[in-house]
């Protein structure tokens, strides 16, 4: 104790001596955990960069192949729209030269009379290219990944 005493100055650097050791253990342990963690970031980081450019190349895919089914599917839509329109109707219902049929309920064509504007041929091949449109984008849709149904 009387040792302790007498050289009290060479107790107090010994003392903050292995308190500096103690703390410099410490904060290489920090560097080199941090270092771990910045290699673990860059696999994530890299494997994250991989994926992103998998779902771009997807997504071209996808975008071009819709893009090279737009003419074609609503050039077939238009073009076969009147008559898959007529075929489905049990009675024209537009009147006019196309001949009808007569339904269960004994309503006939009403030959004659002003046309349904929803009968025109362009009108229904209006619809039938919006119907096209709307199922190419949901194709669209579904090929990248956008939930619907």
């Amino acid at each position: 104790m009387t040792f302790l005493l007498t050289n009290w100055k060479l107790v107090i650097i010994g003392i903050l001596l292995v308190s500096n050791a103690f703390f410099f253990k410490l904060w290489r342990e920090e560097v080199r955990a941090f270092a771990v963690f910045k290699a673990q970031v860059e696999v994530l980081g890299k494997a994250a960069q991989v994926e992103k450019e998998r779902i771009e190349r997807e997504h071209t895919k996808v975008t071009k192949e819709i893009k090279d089914e737009i003419p074609k599917k609503i050039a077939h839509a238009r073009g076969a729209a009147v008559a898959n329109y007529l075929a489905r109707m049990p009675v024209n219902p537009c009147g006019g030269d196309v001949s009808g049929t007569a339904d269960s309920s004994g309503r006939v064509d009403a030959a004659g009379k002003e046309s349904v504007v929803a009968c025109t041929s362009g009108f229904i091949q209006d619809s039938a290219q919006d119907a096209a449109t709307i199922g190419l984008w949901q194709d669209w849709a579904r090929g990248v990944g956008l939930p619907v149904k």
